[in-house]
């Protein structure tokens, strides 16, 4: 029963980060939350994933500050938000380290379940190590070829999703998401 509190304490105690301490992560926890990710099953052990892991906070906010007026435009009510709580963007709330992962263009259709898996593993990892994650698909949706030539993602791989990593900003306050009941989300069929 030990091992199954130490599984569920992460699960349980992560949530979306959204502001970021600036201090730096160490290149062994993110080492570490990248091992998690690369250790993840995937359909035929294709491992269709590649993680571009962007540890320069001033690259990731020019990133941010070029795609931010593209989701204001498309999302209005986003508008004003980062200035509000005292970030450069609402894509990746300056976080210190951002992850961009991309998925092989020819890989099986079970290539998106399979970077899902991944990403879970890292987000688990990084809370276990005291680090906090936001994972967003608004970069893919607005910004997806700026993203593309700014880290030289070849055209091979498609850009999908990207994993902001650092610590927790004293300001932000850390709130546990509400989930359904299990009994409402499960059918038991015997």
């Amino acid at each position: 029963m030990e091992s199954t509190v130490e599984v569920l304490r992460p699960i349980q105690t992560r949530c979306s980060c959204r502001r970021y301490d600036p201090k730096p992560v160490h290149r062994e926890l993110l080492e570490a939350v990248l091992e998690s990710g690369r250790r993840a099953p995937s359909g035929k052990n294709l491992q269709p994933w590649h993680f571009y892991a962007v540890v320069n906070s001033e690259k990731n906010k020019e990133i941010g500050r070029k795609i931010q007026p593209i989701l204001e435009e498309k999302v209005p009510q986003l508008k004003g938000k980062a200035e509000h709580i005292g970030v450069s963007n609402t894509l990746f709330y300056d976080s210190p380290v951002v992850i961009y992962i991309t998925v092989k263009k020819d890989g099986l259709s079970t290539k998106y379940i399979d970077l899902g898996i991944a990403i879970e593993n890292m987000m688990l990892q990084a809370e276990a190590l005291g680090l906090c994650t936001l994972p967003a698909a608004m970069p893919q949706w607005f910004g997806s070829e700026i993203i593309t030539k700014e880290l030289g993602i070849p055209d091979s791989e498609e850009f999908v999703i990207s994993l902001s990593l650092g610590y927790q900003h004293p300001s932000f306050e850390k709130k546990p998401t509400q989930r359904e009941p299990l009994e409402k989300v499960v059918t038991f069929i015997e």
